[in-house]
């Protein structure tokens, strides 16, 4: 048996897009910065990603999540 997670033999090409979730931030001026990061990143360290990228202090941020 093969496990979802080994390499594909035909394209070295991994098999592990379950362990990542894709991210859109949205600022409040309709930028958006796009993050694929591992389910087990802490919310800390994208809050500090996401404001390093925009030049602000990662205290003076506020997160709002919306479902689809």
């Amino acid at each position: 048996m093969s496990d979802d997670r080994e390499n594909d033999p035909e394209t070295g090409a991994s098999n592990n897009d379950d362990e990542f979730i894709k991210l859109r931030v949205m600022g409040q001026s309709s930028n958006e910065v796009h993050f694929k990061v591992k389910k087990t990143t802490t919310m800390t360290k994208l809050k500090k990603t996401y404001a390093d990228r925009m030049g602000v202090n990662p205290d003076s941020l506020r997160w709002e999540k919306n479902h689809r």
